[in-house]
């Protein structure tokens, strides 16, 4: 599969806090061959509580265990690690999507700068004010 991806930030440089890399995630990583630079930069996670966004806890003593470790690393850290990890050309820099189209099972992307893009394929991971749930009729409300 050829991959390009598209970030906002004109330069990779130290932003964010932490994030963390659940089992779903640790797993493609480790599919990948990311493993071992994941725990190079991350410490473990040994427990996990989950809450609903009115505090709640959510049990999850139900869920099966998929023996991956998990991790906690620092978002600059691991944005690093995936550029590096990227084939020469499949990370462009400086392109904030504003626009996606879907017409005739292709997607055109339209960014900031000017940029068009058409493929076949979309994911994003544009955060809480994202351009693509917008696209698809998803709305969000962040809390301000």
């Amino acid at each position: 599969m050829k991959v390009a991806i598209f970030e906002q930030a004109v330069e990779l440089g130290e932003t964010g806090a932490g994030i963390s890399i659940h089992a779903n995630a640790a797993l493609l990583l480790q599919r990948i061959g990311l493993t071992d630079s994941i725990k190079k930069i991350g410490v473990p996670i040994a427990g996990l509580l989950l809450r609903t966004s009115a505090g709640e806890p959510i049990d999850t003593s139900a869920q099966p265990s998929s023996g991956i470790q998990t991790y906690n690393v620092h978002r600059a850290k691991f944005r690093k690690l995936l550029a590096v990890a990227q084939p020469e050309g499949a990370l462009y820099l400086g392109h904030r999507l504003s626009r996606t189209t879907e017409t005739d099972g292709r997607v055109q992307l339209t960014f900031a700068n000017g940029a068009t893009v058409e493929t076949d394929l979309v994911i994003g991971a544009d955060g809480i004010h994202s351009v693509l749930q917008r696209a698809i009729g998803l709305k969000t409300h962040p809390s301000s």
